[in-house]
């Protein structure tokens, strides 16, 4: 089912079956187009970036960053067969506009993210909650920074919401927040800006919960100075890797020395099922970034360095995910044959395969992360590649057999997938183009 909303079409919603193809097949797999959103001056919605996600209620929620009324972005639902209603219209002010991040359901039933916004004292962000029902209300709108600044929102175990700024605050290098509910908004910690001084840790950009109740995360800058892999690591230090407790403590665990521990994670972690904590780094190693693992005291080992222009040269941060096999797999956004990206392996025991080399040409290029569907196959996207390099989505086994899926061809069905897919309960996987 195609649903055209004001004749110019930019924006598509699919929606792709999720069972077996040969790896040699050619022909295009079937996509349906779910819902065209209308082009930039559309009063409906239009310009969808973050991935979508799929509520408890069994539809699937999402942003985009124009249309509404005022064209300053909206939250929209949709039913798996493709009817959409679009449930808020930013208005702008402290009410917010543009949404960046993806939506957060939370414990208590209701979606959580963040916008900007505009107050009489200059730029903020705006953290709003919205019903399924589409009861919209700003919570708080935090001080001296921007939304893209904002890391994702992730829910403590205690029903709060925390969050990272990679910039600004008192020190100017970021901080580390936690925001209630009901709107009560803390900073927990604040780094300071690594620039003429080198300091401990600057520059935060993500967390996640650890199994023993504190947040793990990384900066990508302070820690050492140096860069013995010049020009792929910063004057501003190397980056660390940092533990903070509930209540704000933080402790920096590791300093990435700049060389064959790697340099500047641009990434999250995350936790494996032995326990310990992988990331990546995107300069450092062998000049185009490294694998590592860390344990919950800090015991940093570099498992595998990516080699230039071989593997990959830069790792896309948020690429790690982990396997059913226990295994970890992740992306680069660059390296293979055409410098356009391939998919790896990494053992527990720190061994790195790379199972496909993305050719633009015909499979894609620049894949935008992975997810593990219910079949043990791990699906993605690709901004790039394909027909007219407008992008493609891929499947691949564990075994490293990759099959292109769809190839987008620009015109009604959309180009550029600028979000990973989500697999909803019907099996099926969903997406959006930009």
């Amino acid at each position: 089912m195609r649903v055209l909303i004001f004749g110019r079409v930019v924006t598509v919603g699919f929606v792709l079956a999720a069972f077996a193809i040969p790896s040699t097949a050619r022909a295009q797999y079937p996509l349906d187009v779910l819902h065209e959103f209308g082009g930039y001056s559309s009063s409906f919605a239009t310009g969808p970036h973050a991935p979508l996600i799929q509520g408890r209620d069994g539809n699937l929620y999402g942003t985009t960053r124009g249309g509404g009324t005022l064209n300053l972005g909206t939250v929209f639902r949709m039913t798996r067969g493709g009817a959409i209603s679009v449930i808020h219209e930013f208005t702008g002010g402290p009410g917010g506009a543009t949404p960046t991040s993806a939506l957060l359901e939370a414990t208590d039933g209701n979606f959580y993210g963040t916008a900007n916004a505009a107050t009489d004292t200059g730029a903020r962000t705006a953290i709003f909650k919205l019903s399924p029902a589409g009861e919209f209300s700003v919570i708080c709108v935090v001080r001296d920074t921007l939304s893209s600044n904002f890391s994702a929102l992730v829910q403590g175990t205690d029903g709060n919401f925390y969050g990272t700024v990679s910039l600004g605050g008192a020190f100017g290098g970021g901080y580390v927040f936690r925001v209630t509910p009901a709107g009560a908004f803390t900073v927990l910690h604040e780094f300071p800006f690594s620039f003429d001084t080198i300091v401990d840790a600057s520059m935060p950009v993500g967390l996640i919960q650890g199994a023993d109740g504190n947040f793990y995360g990384t900066t990508s800058a302070g820690g050492v100075a140096g860069c013995p892999s010049a020009p792929y690591c910063s004057s501003f230090g190397n980056g660390t890797v940092f533990r903070m407790s509930p209540a704000g403590t933080v402790t920096v665990l590791h300093k990435f020395d700049g060389g064959s521990e790697g340099a500047e994670p641009r990434s999250g972690l995350i936790q494996a099922t032995d326990g310990n904590f992988y990331g990546t780094t995107s300069a450092g190693g062998a000049r185009a970034g490294t694998v590592f693992r860390i344990t919950p005291a800090g015991n940093l080992t570099a498992l595998y360095a990516f080699p230039p222009n071989g593997n990959g040269i830069a790792v896309y941060p948020g690429s790690l995910v982990r396997g059913a096999d226990g295994n970890i797999y992740g992306t680069t956004a660059n390296g293979g044959p055409a410098s356009t990206g391939t998919i790896f392996r990494l053992t527990l025991q720190g061994n790195v395969t790379v199972l496909h080399r993305f050719e633009t040409a015909w499979d894609g290029s620049y894949p935008l992360g992975l997810v593990q569907a219910s079949d043990g196959r791990l699906y993605g996207t690709t901004s790039g590649g394909g027909i007219a390099s407008r992008g493609t989505t891929f499947v691949m086994d564990v075994a490293g057999t990759t099959t292109t899926l769809h190839r987008f061809t620009g015109s009604s069905e959309g180009a550029y997938p600028q979000a990973s897919l989500v697999q909803a309960g019907d099996g099926n996987f969903y997406g959006t183009t930009s």
